[in-house]
């Protein structure tokens, strides 16, 4: 399996997982798709069971992530057949976890095992993967790189999944992006209100849309960061953000000069 095909996959275990959480036919934004019946489901997991699996061209995954993320689909799908939509939208999160050991955030083996697997067993008094669990936490871990990564399809940060996600493999990293974040969204704010207050000393009623602007570019920011998470906003609205927060900061300066 590539990497490409196990974020499909993620998208459909992202998906089973809204159901069962009961998001109804609310859009999921960075995927693009909305919650359906859980015949709709079957379908995909089944489709997927005989495309995501195929050999294509693209960067590989460790050599068990077929064999496990093959087992987890075929286990979501039977449960939503036997209408177990509760341990289905639970292995369906299990699911999404499971490709962050082989995609990013890069979970670790042995957390993925503690933190998620374990519960789950616990939970609905299961033996999943009991198995192969030796031969999995054997298993070598992909380097950890940071890299920045543009695809608005991986942007998952406006999906419920995504800050859980981040923290749960990397705690002390997700702490590092929330402080920039929040130093880039109100520096933003901040910086603009000492530009036009001590270094330019005015005062109007214009000003606060130059308030607004500066939190629209501090978000436009804020998501050239995440990208560096994987949760990129995607080129359009970031676009929008930082071009037009830019330009009602100055129309804003302007009218109130």
């Amino acid at each position: 399996m590539t990497e490409k095909q196990a974020l499909s996959l993620k998208d459909i275990f992202f998906r089973i997982k809204q159901f069962y959480y009961g998001v109804s036919d609310k859009p999921l934004s960075a995927a693009n798709m909305s919650v359906g019946e859980a015949s709709e489901y079957i379908a995909l997991l089944k489709e997927a069971e005989t495309t995501l699996f195929l050999p294509i061209a693209g960067k590989t995954l460790a050599s068990d992530a077929d064999e496990m993320l093959s087992i987890l689909c075929m286990e979501v799908r039977a449960a939503l057949v036997d209408k177990n939509i509760r341990l289905a939208g639970d292995l369906a999160a299990l699911g999404v976890r499971l490709i962050g050991v082989y995609t990013f955030p890069f979970m670790s083996r042995r957390d993925f095992v503690r933190k998620c697997l374990a519960p789950l067993r616990e939970k609905h008094e299961i033996s999943l993967f009991a198995e192969r669990e030796a031969d999995f936490l054997a298993g070598g871990h992909l380097p950890f790189r940071l890299s920045p990564s543009f695809a608005p399809r991986e942007g998952r940060y406006y999906e419920d999944d995504a800050d859980e996600a981040l923290k749960l493999a990397h705690p002390i990293l997700y702490g590092v992006f929330l402080l920039f974040g929040i130093l880039l969204f109100a520096g933003s704010i901040i910086g603009f209100g000492v530009l036009a207050g001590v270094g330019l000393s005015l005062s109007s009623p214009w000003l606060i849309l130059g308030y607004f602007g500066a939190a629209a570019f501090g978000a436009g920011l804020y998501s050239l960061l995440m990208a560096f998470a994987h949760q990129y906003m995607g080129h359009i609205l970031t676009l929008l953000l930082s071009v037009g927060g830019l330009a009602s900061m100055l129309c804003s300066l302007f009218l109130a000069l």
